[in-house]
C-alpha cells in the first residue's frame, strides 16, 4: 500500500517572492541614498549603563563621511570612534568623530 500527501505552497512561495522584493528595494534605497545611515547594537555593561555601540550595517555614504571601511560588525571601540555621555541621560551615548 502506498499513501502520499500534497499540499498547497503557492502562499508560501508567493510570500518569499514578496520578501525578498521588500528586500532588495530596501538594500537599493538604503545603499543609494546620500545621507550617511547605519543600523547599530547597543551593547552594556553588568549594570546596565551602555558602553559601546556595535555596527550592523553601513551605507556607503555612512561609511564615507565616517572615513571608515567595512564597518559593519565592528564596534565604536574598535573603530576607534570616540564616544560620550549625550546630554544629562545616562543610558544615552553618541559618536564624537
Amino acid at each position: 500500500m502506498l499513501y502520499g500527501a500534497a499540499v498547497d505552497i503557492t502562499d508560501r512561495k508567493q510570500a518569499e517572492v514578496a520578501l525578498r522584493q521588500s528586500e532588495e528595494h530596501y538594500r537599493r534605497l538604503f545603499e543609494s541614498i546620500d545621507e550617511g545611515f547605519c543600523t547599530v547594537e547597543v551593547l552594556f555593561d553588568a549594570d546596565g549603563k551602555p558602553v559601546d555601540h556595535r555596527i550592523l550595517q553601513a551605507n556607503p555614504a555612512f561609511q564615507r563621511q565616517a572615513r571608515l571601511s567595512n564597518p559593519d560588525g565592528k564596534t565604536a571601540s574598535e573603530l576607534a570612534l570616540g564616544l560620550e555621555q549625550f546630554g544629562d541621560r545616562s543610558n544615552c551615548l553618541r559618536w564624537r568623530f
